[in-house]
């Protein structure tokens, strides 16, 4: 019976993780302007399918060169 619980409580907290990086890519996607509508959809589809897609995104994001945009 513990061992369901532990399980339990570790989902929740992923699914909670998961909708907090959502909303704040959504709210980054929103806020930041893209000048490259491919670039804008291909971390669009990253952020839907993958819970942690967002983490990929700010990493890959800062760091891009000054110039590649």
């Amino acid at each position: 019976m513990n061992e369901w619980i532990i399980i339990l409580v570790l989902l929740i907290l992923f699914l909670v993780l998961r909708n907090i990086l959502w909303y704040a890519a959504f709210k980054d996607f929103s806020r930041r302007q893209f000048s490259d509508p491919r670039l804008k959809s291909k971390w669009r589809w990253t952020l839907y399918f993958a819970p942690f897609g967002y983490l990929f995104y700010l990493k890959r994001y800062y760091n891009m060169p000054d110039d590649y945009c």
